[in-house]
């Protein structure tokens, strides 16, 4: 009688392990054969230009970068059969933090937003604000209440346990206070009271900013300007009046007029 040996068709399995770390970082990779005939060579391609032969086999990524390592098993018969595994060279963590917007009126509710480059997701994002707060996540949201110059700090965690911190300054201001604005005439004028006016303080009609304020105290500014400035108030309409400090840009809150 004549005895006749099938073998099952070739199948091929790969894996890394580890599958991620900080480049430059060595992985050994494996295979497994099932079905084919026995013995079985193993033909490497890394993804990054390099080859290698066995099983299994210790390979160095040196540069970051996502990368498909491919095997190719053949057997005696001269079946052959692919398998990939997935590797994950991974830059050095680092984390840019921005605030929106960086000053205005305490109290100042600003959006903070951090973003990881490099390391390997997923990333967890922890806040501490220097007022005593904190906060996880990102963007996240934030009340400043009194004035002052405060830090936001981010520190970012990515899967391989690498941390990185970014920090961005956030400044809140004592705005300028407008309580009464009066037109006066030879020359044309408009006489604006408050307080915490500072040097350099801009009195603005709509939003534009009027031809010249001259500060005469922290409570009295004169908006000057001839007919640029009654331009800017036509009679008989409404317009609304702001004060701006222009050196830490407190505004006041608008005054019809």
């Amino acid at each position: 009688d004549l005895a006749v040996t099938v073998h099952a068709p070739l199948t091929a399995s790969a894996q890394a392990s580890p599958a991620a770390g900080l480049a430059p970082f060595d992985t050994t990779l494996s295979a497994a054969a099932a079905g084919g005939l026995p013995p079985f060579t193993y033909a490497w391609t890394f993804g990054d230009g390099a080859t290698g032969a066995g099983n299994p086999v210790l390979h160095t990524y040196a540069a970051s970068g996502a990368y498909d390592a491919v095997v190719t098993v053949s057997d005696a018969s001269g079946q052959s059969a692919q398998a990939h595994a997935a590797v994950a060279a991974v830059a050095t963590l680092s984390v840019s933090v921005q605030a929106s917007p960086e000053r205005g009126n305490a109290p100042l509710t600003a959006t903070l937003t951090a973003t990881p480059s490099g390391g390997l997701g997923p990333f967890t994002l922890a806040w501490t604000f220097s007022d005593g707060g904190s906060a996880a996540g990102s963007p996240v949201t934030h009340t400043f209440v009194s004035p002052g110059t405060y830090t936001a700090t981010a520190t970012a965690s990515d899967a391989l346990g690498q941390t990185a911190s970014a920090s961005a300054p956030v400044t809140a201001v004592n705005p300028p206070v407008l309580t009464t604005a009066l037109k006066k005439t030879g020359p044309f004028r408009v006489k604006v009271r408050g307080n915490n006016f500072h040097p350099g303080a801009q009195v603005l009609v709509n939003g534009t900013p009027v031809p010249e304020t001259r500060r005469r105290s922290d409570t009295e500014l004169v908006a000057r300007g001839g007919a640029a400035l009654k331009a800017l108030l036509p009679k008989g309409q409404a317009v609304s009046l702001t004060v701006l400090n222009a050196d830490d840009g407190g505004t006041s809150a608008p005054l019809p007029f």
